[in-house]
């Protein structure tokens, strides 16, 4: 259960679960579905006790953005796309990266992909294309 401060279990949990999708790893993210399996049932009998499962639930329910960001201009769409609210998001750029995210995508000139469940969006120029799609 959590507490004031999140138990480590729904911490490691959370991990796995980014690290599984930064790296492609299944093994990451079935460890993490499993010990998310074992916890849910426990989730409605008192769920103040289970608030950072709760967000895990919620990430799981309405999935996760996978941002890329690549070329020359990556950082400065970062500094541009961290003045939205975007819940549920794992940002990568850049222009060299062995990440599968970024794989296939990176060179100089700069565009955005919107990702969700291994399928990415077409190139977007900008960020406010960017938005449009995540809205």
């Amino acid at each position: 259960m959590d507490n004031v401060i999140p138990s480590s279990t729904s911490a490691i949990c959370h991990q796995l679960k980014k690290i599984g999708l930064l790296t492609d790893n299944e093994e990451y993210t079935a460890i993490s579905d499993q010990l998310f399996a074992n916890v849910f049932p426990q989730i409605k009998t008192y769920g103040s006790a289970y608030s950072n499962w709760a967000i895990l639930l919620l990430e799981e329910l309405y999935g996760c953005n996978e941002i890329a960001l690549t070329g020359e201009d990556a950082h400065a769409f970062r500094k541009e796309l961290d003045h939205y609210y975007i819940p549920n998001k794992i940002v990568l750029g850049g222009t060299k990266s062995s990440l599968p995210l970024l794989l296939n995508r990176q060179g100089l000139n700069s565009k955005a992909y919107l990702c969700r469940n291994k399928t990415c969006s077409l190139p977007q120029n900008t960020i406010a294309e960017l938005i449009k799609i995540i809205e």
